[in-house]
């Protein structure tokens, strides 16, 4: 049972071990000798922006060798660029943090990075910058599995290198597609995406990109089972790297062919070649990823017969995972162990590291679970200001969950405890008799299956606990977003009295007659107010009689230097725009620019299909009136909540444009 058991993972984790040799692959190494030039560059820098640029560089060259000094010089760069307020800086500082979480396996946090620098990037209007960000968010869905938003994520990153005619950038887009498909075990799409990539790479006068083309080949190759092709391709990859000096890259295509070998049980040839690549390796300053060859050097004494020298490098391996957090390459470990204690007939042994790979790998299964609820917490930490209460509660609940998951780990390992009590009870029983022993081993995997079916309830149980939560939290959104637009709308009246006393004080002093024809229009201008102050939305029509009478009054106060031009066709006029909105964007006309006889205000209303545009002359005061700051992020804010179009802004020399989407 055992035996069986480790054979039905075996083909699972030497395809898990390909795509991480592939992966690991894309990197390049640091060059010491650039880290160092960089270093004394900064010291003949006296412009920030250009330090910023060179503490990025700094960041991005140390990212394969060394994270934490890489994370250091990133925040350097952040904080600086943050205090000079340079985005462009500070979206490749996020960019650099992202990358360095996302090779830590903290994928909540890349995400988060990735995410900014890519806004970041759109204010700056970055096309490159953009198409980077949304190939590294790829990167990460692809890591956590998530296979067609990671697709997604790529194509678009492509029609934004097309833009810019990046043939580098569509080419590692195209990599990473076949990558993904290459994991989906979709082989032939894998061959498509990643011989187009080669193709691309091919016409470049830096190889890189071809090498880690013929690379990614000669794994997919390695998956069908295809020997002879993947050797083919791995050797053509092997001779572009040693051109390009790649050290850590060669060390790694050596271990691939001699993982070949190993697999068509050439063990002198696998030898051989695992000896180069850990030869390569040693010779690299500051590398310490030994893990990877000496797990393949495990698995190779393992065919030979040599236990011990197996168990030797299987220990070593172990203490670089540890060291180097590398958890993905934890169920290999213990697969290996488990497979080395089977040929020597030690089934304890071998059934102790077969529960404990069983164990882990049923903790990674759980990964999307546990992704999602750190994604609720993130969701919860951002609006915590709203929903205290409700976060408070969600947190209570997660804990709870928390602990229930603990107190089921607790009792597994009881369960465990007690089984293997039990195996060394019917060991020594066995040791006496051949046929009682089997008895034993048999009744033994029976309660192995049982308790895995047991696991599988507790793992329903949670996701219907998940699946609850989830749901209570969309209640709260609902109920926020209620709160919000009513909010919103409860800050027109205060708004709107302000502006319009202010102007009526102003009346009084020059014109009592005038004054008083004003204070009868406010009235009936105020009796629509009252009318609409709970209805979200307005005519058309209705919005602009309400501005046209508010003009009136505006241009009794301007000597008539105050001009609305009304071009809003008839057929538009039944539609709906959020209530008071174009008196808004009028009364911030007004406001802010000059108003004489030298230079009048024209403001122009007009319509597109799908928007009503409000036009201004713009000329600027040098001193503005004293602002609510309600008026533009008033509308933009209440657009967000009833519509997912934004409002658009333009503001050039001579005018000045908002564009503000009709509701149909």
């Amino acid at each position: 049972m055992v035996r069986f058991l480790i054979m039905t993972l075996q083909k699972k984790i030497i395809y898990f071990t390909t795509i991480f040799i592939l992966f690991s692959n894309n990197f390049t190494a640091q060059n010491p000798n650039v880290v160092d030039s960089l270093k004394k560059e900064i010291s003949l820098h006296k412009n920030v922006n250009e330090q910023i640029e060179i503490y990025n560089q700094i960041a991005w060259n140390m990212k394969n060798s060394n994270l934490d000094s890489s994370l250091f010089y990133a925040y350097k760069a952040k904080e600086m660029a943050e205090n000079e307020g340079y985005k462009a800086g500070l979206a490749e500082a996020l960019k650099n943090i992202g990358n360095i979480h996302s090779k830590r396996g903290q994928n909540i946090l890349a995400i988060s990075n990735y995410e900014k620098a890519y806004q970041l990037f759109v204010q700056i209007n970055d096309t490159i910058g953009k198409a980077s960000s949304l190939n590294n968010l790829g990167n990460v869905a692809s890591s956590r599995a998530d296979f067609f938003k990671a697709v997604d994520y790529y194509l678009n990153a492509i029609k934004l290198y097309k833009l810019k005619s990046d043939s580098l950038g569509i080419c590692g887009c195209y990599l990473n597609i076949g990558t993904v498909y290459n994991r989906m075990q979709k082989y032939d799409k894998a061959l498509a995406y990643t011989q187009l990539a080669a193709d691309i790479s091919a016409k470049l006068p830096k190889k890189t990109n071809l090498s880690t083309s013929y690379l990614n080949i000669g794994a997919i190759y390695s998956n069908l089972s295809d020997y002879e092709k993947s050797v083919l391709y791995f050797k053509k990859a092997l001779a572009l790297k040693i051109s390009l000096n790649e050290q850590i890259a060669v060390a790694n295509i050596y271990s691939n062919i001699g993982r070949i070998f190993m697999e068509i049980n050439n063990t002198d040839s696998a030898l051989f070649y695992l000896n180069k690549s850990l030869e390569i390796k040693q010779q690299q300053p500051n590398y310490n990823d030994y893990a990877p060859i000496y797990i393949a050097f495990a698995e190779l004494f393992t065919k030979k017969g040599n236990y011990p020298k197996a168990l030797m490098y299987l220990k070593n391996a172990e203490k670089y995972i540890v060291t180097n957090k590398s958890d993905y390459l934890m169920p290999l470990l213990l697969k290996t162990y488990s497979e080395v204690y089977l040929k020597k007939n030690d089934y304890k042994m071998a059934n102790f590291y077969l529960v404990k790979q069983q164990q882990y790998s049923d903790s990674l299964s759980e990964s999307k679970v546990e992704l999602r609820i750190a994604d609720l917490e993130k969701q919860y930490e951002i609006e915590k200001r709203e929903l205290q209460i409700s976060s408070l509660k969600k947190e209570k609940e997660l804990n709870n969950l928390q602990m229930e998951k603990s107190k089921q780990i607790i009792w597994l390992w009881v369960v465990i405890s007690v089984l293997f009590i039990g195996i060394a009870i019917f060991s020594q029983f066995a040791i006496r008799n051949n046929k009682r022993k089997n008895k034993m081993l048999e009744q033994q995997n029976n309660e192995i299956l049982m308790q895995h079916d047991i696991i599988a309830n507790q793992k329903e149980r949670i996701k219907k606990e998940l699946s609850e939560t989830i749901f209570k939290s969309e209640i709260l959104e609902r109920e926020n977003l209620q709160y919000k637009l009513e909010a919103l709308k409860n800050q027109l009246n205060p708004h709107f009295l302000f502006n319009t006393f202010s102007t009526l004080i102003s009346l009084i002093s020059e014109d009592q007659v005038l004054a008083k024809e004003y204070a009868h229009r406010l009235s009936n201008m105020y009796r629509y107010i009252l009318t609409r102050h709970d209805v979200e939305l307005a005519t058309i029509q209705e919005e602009l009689e309400f501005v046209e009478a508010y003009i009136f009054m505006v241009a009794i106060r301007f000597d008539n230097l105050v001009k609305l031009h009304n071009r809003v066709n008839t057929n538009l006029k039944l539609f709906h725009i959020p209530s008071f909105s174009l008196q808004l964007l009028v009364e911030n006309a007004v406001k802010h620019n000059v108003i004489s006889n030298k230079h009048p205000l024209n403001i122009y209303i007009e319509n597109s299909d799908t928007q009503i545009i409000v036009r201004n002359d713009f000329k600027s005061k040098k001193t503005s009136e004293t602002s609510t700051g309600i008026g533009l992020n008033n509308i933009k804010d209440r657009y967000k909540l009833i519509s997912n179009q934004a409002v658009e802004i333009i503001s050039n020399e001579n005018e000045f444009i908002v564009k503000i989407p009709i509701v149909f």
